[in-house]
């Protein structure tokens, strides 16, 4: 049986700068909120920014509703929902810390365990 390799987060900036955070097949949250599954401890960041979530298609970031929006690679996203490839930088907002995408590397084992409850703080 082959394993799904799964895409992980790895966090640039603030106090968990270098830290990896497994995705999993349910939606990941991001935000400022204490109730989303990746916090970003900055004030531009709306609560629930933004979402990541598994589609037919590829994993997805979805803005939610958010003031400034989320950007890939410099570019704002606005509304509308974007395919993440290996290496696409996140960033919420003006904010400095950053999140790129990275695939897991082949035959890393997957894992089955709720996504690393990361509180992310921003660089003043």
């Amino acid at each position: 049986m082959l394993a799904t390799i799964r895409p992980q987060l790895v966090i640039y900036g603030g106090i968990w700068d270098g830290l990896s955070i497994q995705l999993t097949p349910r939606p990941t949250i991001i935000g400022r909120e204490t109730t989303c599954d990746v916090i970003v401890d900055d004030p531009a960041v709306s609560r629930k920014h933004a979402l990541i979530v598994d589609t037919p298609r590829g994993v997805v970031l979805r803005d939610l509703n958010s003031v400034n929006g989320p950007f890939v690679n410099d570019r704002n996203t606005g509304n509308s929902e974007h395919l993440l490839k290996d290496g696409d930088r996140i960033r919420l907002a003006a904010g400095s810390t950053a999140l790129i995408i990275r695939h897991a590397a082949p035959g890393a084992a997957e894992r089955d365990e709720r996504s690393v409850d990361a509180r992310v703080g921003a660089v003043a």
